[in-house]
């Protein structure tokens, strides 16, 4: 096996039998020189939480919604977790030595998702404990990812803020589920 390495603005190319890879670590994460996001990052990260704010009051009746608010909550914290577990992937497949424990989280976290939608749709109020729980094991994940420079500290900490928001509403909409079915049948 023949692997050639060629450094590039920033980062390596790695040819390995004829097929190219490129290693852009240095120039996505930068700590010491404060590396900005993209402009678009957290206005659309921070956004990507409101669905949960939104179920989250409909759930306790302070907002309507023209679907089961639990539910939605379900689906979309599912759809999320398997886009955090891409995110994840992109580093694993970057890497020249990947971590195998990078690929299996992430791919542990998606399946999880798609898991709870299909076997918790019984109960909502379950569901959104358990994807609260993988959206702090996937914030963990990147925690770690940050630690070894993949990931840029101020995307980690835009994580962080959005997985504050994130959780409370799911168990928010969690709770509701008993509260308000308790006071429905009262």
């Amino acid at each position: 096996m023949t692997i050639t390495a060629q450094a590039i603005a920033g980062g390596v190319v790695y040819r390995v039998h004829g097929y190219t890879r490129c290693d852009l670590r240095n120039t996505m994460t930068k700590k010491s020189t404060g590396q900005t996001l993209h402009p678009f990052v957290t206005p659309l990260t921070l956004a990507g939480a409101l669905p949960f704010l939104g179920c989250s009051l409909a759930a306790w009746r302070l907002l309507q919604l023209p679907f089961d608010p639990a539910y939605a909550a379900v689906v979309y914290a599912a759809v999320i977790l398997s886009f955090l577990g891409g995110i994840q992937w992109s580093f694993f497949l970057t890497e020249p030595a990947p971590k195998a424990w990078i690929i299996i989280i992430s791919n542990l976290l998606a399946l999880q998702g798609w898991g709870v939608v299909l076997l918790f749709t019984a109960s909502p109020s379950g569901a959104c404990i358990v994807l609260a729980l993988g959206l702090c094991i996937a914030l963990w994940v990147d925690g770690n990812l940050c630690r070894q420079g993949f990931l840029p500290e101020n995307f980690y900490r835009l994580r962080q803020l959005t997985t504050a928001l994130v959780v409370p509403c799911l168990l928010a909409t969690a709770s509701a589920q008993h509260f308000v079915i308790a006071a429905h049948l009262s």
